[in-house]
């Protein structure tokens, strides 16, 4: 689930300390917040210009249940391996949503598991399927939809075994940060930075682990921030605390919009942790980064990205496959109609089967310059700029070839078929 909270850029940015943080203390954070049976924290987040902040609750109980409440306005529960969302918006319908969220990502990623222990041997031990998935709590900042600035992104979600139940703890290890009163580390965010932006600050507490504000000053004077206002470590969490009130009967079904959404999170999340671990191997020249080990990751992006093009657009497919069997039954209904027996009539029908079966790909063609301009990978993953556009060199040939033999193939193989048995009478 996302919440998208505005934070507006500025200008001005101190440079970030040099020292990095000691790993054993984000070691001892991320045991320590792994073992919590249950949490109850209640953020304050502020957008520049509005004087009421909006309250943020987020529950946790071990091992897999999760509550975040975002004000009046929307709930969003991860439960028994399942996502329901309740929303509501002054002069807008309700919204619901229920996704499987479980079993669709471990599926997913056994695919993709799979793949790289094929491809890459030497990476099996880090890519075993062994183990369940469990809910693991993310803090990013991205565009802002329908605006200018940023939007700081709060994502519960199901993951693959983790060694932080905070991914926030595994990305913050790795960047410097400045001592603060009473056990606390402050990073300042560089422009480009994949957990922020110019003129982001973020508080991190090295006694529990969580984020304790993230702050966003403007040129004017003004902030935005996202501030820690209440930590229970120990709460008594009933189910009653999970309970979500009944969908409205009018509610909009946005079941497969969400669905869409959380796979282009697992997405995002298979692409960097690949990229990573790839260029762990060619660092430590583990791997050479020969032709070979070229085409032995073309397979692996070929996995992920031929995954994306069929869930991230399951809308879109279900919309084409209609419209197939709409033009199906309009053809079967024409080829029986005796006045267009006549040879001229039928090869206007099968002009029409032609010019359809031409603009299929088109429409799914549409959104790849899009798809490909959205493809980056951050520095975080690897500082050699070099292997960063090599990796995206073979990302984009696989995202070009799984459009076809992921998205386009299948759908004109059942455009096919349906046309031969049109013209079956069937």
């Amino acid at each position: 689930m996302l919440l998208d909270f505005l934070l507006c850029l500025a200008s001005t940015q101190e440079p970030p300390a040099e020292k990095l943080p000691d790993p054993a203390l984000f070691d001892a954070l991320a045991s320590k917040s792994n073992a919590l049976p249950a949490f109850l924290a209640e953020y304050h987040a502020r957008t520049a210009g509005r004087d009421t902040p909006t309250t943020v609750r987020i529950l946790y109980r071990a091992p897999d249940d999760t509550l975040i409440v975002f004000g009046t306005e929307a709930m969003y529960r991860i439960h028994d391996g399942f996502l329901d969302v309740r929303a509501t918006k002054a002069g807008e319908a309700p919204m619901a949503a229920r996704v499987a969220m479980e079993q669709p990502i471990l599926d997913r990623f056994t695919r993709l598991a799979a793949a790289m222990r094929t491809e890459f041997p030497a990476a099996a031990d880090a890519w075993s399927s062994a183990g369940s998935a469990g809910i693991r709590f993310d803090l990013s900042v991205g565009e802002a939809a329908g605006a200018s600035g940023k939007s700081l992104q709060f994502t519960a979600s199901y993951t693959r075994p983790s060694p932080a139940r905070f991914g926030w703890l595994q990305d913050l290890a790795r960047k410097p940060a400045s001592p603060a009163a009473e056990d606390r580390l402050v990073f300042d965010e560089p422009d480009g930075d994949p957990l922020g932006s110019a003129g982001m600050k973020i508080t991190l507490s090295t006694t529990t682990g969580f984020i304790e504000k993230v702050e966003q000053r403007q040129s004017g004077g003004e902030t935005s921030s996202f501030d820690l206002a209440a930590l229970d470590l120990s709460p008594e969490l009933g189910d009653a605390a999970f309970a979500l009130p009944q969908r409205p009967a009018d509610a909009v079904d946005a079941s497969a919009l969400f669905a869409e959404r959380l796979q282009q999170l697992q997405t995002q999340n298979h692409r960097r942790d690949v990229f990573a671990c790839i260029a762990k191997l060619v660092v430590a020249k583990t791997i050479g980064w020969d032709a070979e080990a070229r085409a032995h990751l073309a397979h692996v992006l070929e996995v992920i990205h031929a995954d994306a093009w069929k869930l991230e657009n399951e809308v879109w497919i279900g919309e084409m496959r209609r419209r197939m069997d709409e033009f199906a039954a309009w053809l079967r209904d024409r080829l029986r109609d005796p006045a267009l027996a006549d040879a001229a009539s039928r090869g206007k029908l099968e002009a029409a089967v032609a010019e359809w079966r031409r603009s299929l790909p088109l429409a799914a063609g549409a959104g790849l310059d899009q798809r490909l301009s959205e493809l980056t990978i951050d520095a975080e993953v690897t500082k050699d700029e070099a292997l960063r556009k090599t990796f995206l060199e073979i990302e984009r040939e696989a995202v070009r070839k799984t459009m076809s033999s992921a998205l386009v193939e299948p759908l004109l193989r059942e455009f096919d078929h349906k046309i031969d048995q049109a013209r079956l009478g069937r």
